[in-house]
């Protein structure tokens, strides 16, 4: 009887976090990795300095109204993460204090307001909806995983048990609890036009977590969740992300924040590389361009350059780090270069949902200047640039 009763809480368990619908995937040694959701934008949320993420905040992420008049979705995926939560480490090397099973709850908390987060997502794309038609796809999340920190031993108890970092068992249980909790929060909101799509480890590196990784791509996959990551360019493990149990891996080039150090060859390079290993890739970018344009507005245009001679816009997934706040800016500023970038950007993104959903979007886009309510997608003039913090990135090269 015991047995029994086992088996069905652990069917029921599984039952109430498999996911409705998951984004196809092909990634095999080479060619690109493929993904149904080739653009995954990635939103950082929760450092105080970062966007609040309300609906306007998301308004330039969600779609674009281009200098012809119309108005079309951008990005159909958005990943969320954090590298430090109230200067409680999420990621090593980022935080001063290590975190507590507290401080996990709260930043999973945070992402569940009622303005801000994934509801001001849903809310975003509802209003565009009501102007341009629903999208040809659903929206997915991606949610990262904060890193159990090894040898932490004051993070906190699960199931009454305290748990020691210092093994990978307990690692992988406070993981476990992480993402039980972020489902089950997710479900019962019943999201209207979001879906949640599977989990990222934050870590860009294997470091010391490889057995941890591995037991969660089992558990993610026996709840039908996908497990994305996106490493460094020299990081460990790069090349053996299917090994660990991942389903897709994007390289990052680590071109764009180095340019004294790194030479525009190390676009072609991880082109050729993610390709060989059947990789995605991430574009890079952040506020320097906006603030430092002598040396860095030229970096971005590469990367264009970069993918469209190395068939990465025609063929492969693609990630996109842009700090937080640079698109935002790029939408509200005047600058003519800044609205030329945002539009180039904007344009490849709308062919890839059009190719990738093999729709057409004449039925569902309105021109701005029959429709005097199409959005510009622009944010607050307002909003101010602030300091620029660290990037991961700029760690590597």
């Amino acid at each position: 009887m015991k047995r029994i009763i086992l088996l069905i809480t652990l069917a029921m368990s599984m039952l109430l976090i498999t996911p409705t619908t998951s984004a196809q995937i092909t990634a095999v040694k080479g060619q690109y990795a493929h993904n149904e959701m080739q653009d995954l934008a990635l939103v950082y949320m929760g450092a105080t300095w970062r966007n609040k993420w309300t609906v306007d905040d998301f308004k330039p992420l969600v779609a674009h109204t281009f200098t012809d008049g119309h108005t079309d979705w951008f990005f159909p995926g958005f990943l969320f993460l954090e590298l430090d939560y109230n200067t409680k480490t999420l990621c090593p090397g980022f935080g001063k204090v290590n975190p507590t099973k507290d401080d996990w709850q709260s930043y999973i908390n945070q992402h569940f307001s009622a303005t801000r987060g994934f509801a001001a997502l849903d809310a975003c794309i509802e209003e565009y909806k009501s102007q341009i038609g629903a999208p040809p796809f659903k929206h997915k999340i991606v949610m990262c995983i904060p890193s159990p920190l090894k040898n932490d031993t004051q993070w906190g108890k699960v199931n009454g048990k305290k748990l020691d970092f210092s093994k990978s068992e307990d690692r992988f249980a406070a993981v476990k609890w992480y993402i039980d909790e972020f489902i089950n929060q997710f479900r019962n909101k019943h999201y209207k036009n979001i879906e949640l799509e599977g989990f990222y480890w934050l870590d860009e590196s294997t470091g010391n977590a490889r057995n941890v990784i591995i037991s969660t791509s089992t558990y993610l996959h026996r709840a039908g969740m996908r497990f994305y990551w996106i490493p460094f360019f020299t990081a460990a493990g790069r090349f053996e992300w299917k090994e660990l149990g991942f389903d897709i891996a994007y390289l990052q080039p680590n071109y764009f924040f180095h340019p004294n150090k790194v030479s525009k060859d190390r676009l072609a390079e991880a082109c050729k590389l993610a390709r060989e290993n059947g990789m995605g890739l991430e574009f890079e970018m952040d506020q320097r361009h906006l603030e430092m344009r002598e040396k860095f507005a030229h970096r971005a245009a590469d990367y264009f350059d970069a993918f469209d001679a190395n068939g990465v816009f025609e063929n492969s997934a693609i990630a996109y780090y842009f700090q937080g706040k640079t698109i935002n800016l790029l939408a509200a500023s005047t600058v003519s270069e800044d609205k030329d970038l945002l539009e180039r950007w904007a344009s490849r993104v709308a062919k890839r949902n059009k190719k990738t959903h093999q729709v057409s979007y004449n039925s569902n886009t309105t021109s701005g200047t029959n429709n005097p309510s199409s959005q510009t997608g622009n944010t607050p003039p307002g909003l101010k640039t602030g300091t620029r913090k660290l990037n991961p990135e700029d760690w590597h090269f």
